[in-house]
């Protein structure tokens, strides 16, 4: 059981600095608002999403098996905290970000070597500049729980 621990945070560890690191930065990079750098990271962190997610994916059924096997009841407090973390955490992945990146990325294609409206448009968005800190909240509410375990 203690491999599958390792496995399981070291799954979770890479989700986080690949998902959640990879928008730190990204967040940073655009403010730039420079469109070759826009094109670059979008593209960047497009394939380092994909692999994060796939990573959390991994850690998820490991935690769920290691959970299991251990004996913990699947509706503590803790473990129930921590699903709708999850869940908030993959509805702002799949429904907010990651859409956002991919028609950021469209737009800045699309643009020449100046920003096109369209691009500057979603550059400005609020909803991912909320989305992105919303989504680093539970992860750290996560690993509070993990670790914790109140």
């Amino acid at each position: 059981m203690t491999i599958l621990i390792f496995f399981h945070v070291l799954a979770m560890f890479i989700a986080f600095a690949l998902t959640t690191g990879t928008g730190i930065f990204m967040a940073q990079t655009l403010e730039t608002e420079d469109v070759n750098v826009v094109r670059t990271a979008t593209r960047v962190n497009r394939r380092l999403g994909m692999i994060g997610g796939i990573s959390l994916l991994i850690g998820l059924i490991l935690g769920f098996a290691i959970a299991g096997e251990a004996g913990f009841s699947m509706t503590s407090t803790w473990l129930i905290v921590t699903y709708v973390c999850v869940v908030i955490l993959l509805v702002l992945a799949f429904g907010v970000l990651m859409p956002y990146i991919a028609r950021l990325s469209a737009a800045a294609e699309a643009s020449g070597q100046q920003a096109s409206p369209e691009l500057r448009a979603l550059l400005a968005n609020p909803i991912p500049r909320t989305a992105g800190p919303l989504a680093g909240l539970m992860w750290i509410t996560i690993i509070a729980m993990m670790v914790l375990k109140p």
